[in-house]
């Protein structure tokens, strides 16, 4: 059976708005780029205009010049303290799940490279 296009005119309109779309989509596309492109050179501008040496805030001799009290806990009391906070343990429980997943990257590459 043959088909024949009774209404030509429905299909070149398609036509014309996939073109449009495409060609929407390619400047969409083009100016995200220009946009990030820009924000890393004015984010990278702002960071090279802060010169100078960062200072380390932590350290032994600084640690054992304080005048702050030694704290010394049982394990049990830290435990509680720790748990009583719901950020640190948070953050604890991502960090590890994350150490985890690296750890579990670094041995499949050195498999991959060994293997």
């Amino acid at each position: 059976m043959i088909r024949v296009n009774l209404l030509p005119h429905r299909q070149i309109r398609r036509e014309a708005r996939q073109r449009q779309f495409g060609l929407m989509a390619a400047f969409s596309a083009i100016l995200a780029v220009a946009i990030v492109f820009m924000a890393y050179t004015v984010i990278r501008a702002k960071l090279d205009a802060q010169a100078g040496e960062i200072a380390s805030c932590l350290s032994v001799d600084r640690a054992k010049a304080s005048d702050a009290a030694k704290i010394t806990l049982p394990e049990a009391e830290f435990r509680w303290l720790h748990n009583s906070d719901a950020m640190a343990v948070e953050k604890l429980s991502d960090g590890i799940r994350k150490f985890d997943v690296d750890a579990r990257k670094l041995e499949s590459f050195i498999a991959g490279k060994l293997g």
